[in-house]
């Protein structure tokens, strides 16, 4: 799609990570020339170059360039266990399935590419011919299940920090920041959330962290 703006030249402000590298990368693949800014060198290091703009430009056609009408954002609420967990667990558990929790999944018994069992802490499963698996599961968890299996060995976190009080009067449900260490701050009735997209912090960037509450 040609967005008709090759050539022209763009300031991109906080382009080292999220939503502004994203649009950066997006502008790059359309032939525009760009002034990047970051809150320091260090972060200018991650220029658009350094990546792949297909999902971002994908983005950019399926929203920003489709108007106003395509950028309506959807958020969760009243939390995102009630929009998308809740749900879920309603619909396997309505077509008979069983859903355990606190069970970790500990080997793969497998023979010529088939899994032929689960072994889980206290039991192992059998599975039929017909039988599926499939692993939703982190890589580094992958990787202990499947030792044959490449994954990422670096990561940089997304952080959700949660403060326990009531948003301000009038505040807008949904709000960007541009130049800041938080890319989103959302507001509830009882708490106000923010989003740290690619954590540079090494305290908060542990592979395992993703969700603070703070009272």
């Amino acid at each position: 799609m040609d967005l008709g703006i090759k050539g022209r030249t763009a300031l991109v402000c906080g382009a080292s990570k999220g939503l502004g590298r994203a649009c950066a990368q997006a502008l790059a693949e359309a032939g525009v020339n760009l002034v990047i800014v970051a809150r320091t060198a260090d972060a200018l290091n991650a220029a658009p170059e350094s990546g792949s703009a297909q999902l971002a430009g994908q983005l950019i056609r399926e929203t920003f360039a489709r108007g106003g009408r395509a950028c309506r954002p959807r958020i969760a609420t009243p939390t995102l266990a009630a929009a998308f967990i809740d749900p879920a667990l309603a619909f396997l558990q309505a077509k008979g399935a069983k859903v355990e929790m606190g069970k970790r999944l500990r080997n793969l018994v497998a023979d010529r590419g088939k899994v032929l069992a689960l072994e889980f802490s206290d039991a192992t499963v059998p599975l039929n011919a017909s039988d599926m698996v499939v692993l939703a599961v982190p890589p580094w968890v992958a990787k202990d299940l499947l030792p044959d299996l490449t994954v990422p060995t670096e990561f940089c976190a997304i952080v959700n920090g949660h403060f326990h009080c009531p948003a301000p009067k009038g505040a807008p449900p949904i709000l960007g920041v541009i130049g800041g260490t938080v890319e989103w701050v959302f507001t509830f009735h009882d708490r106000i959330s923010v989003t740290v997209s690619e954590s540079p912090s090494p305290s908060i960037s542990s592979r395992r962290c993703s969700n603070t509450t703070l009272r």
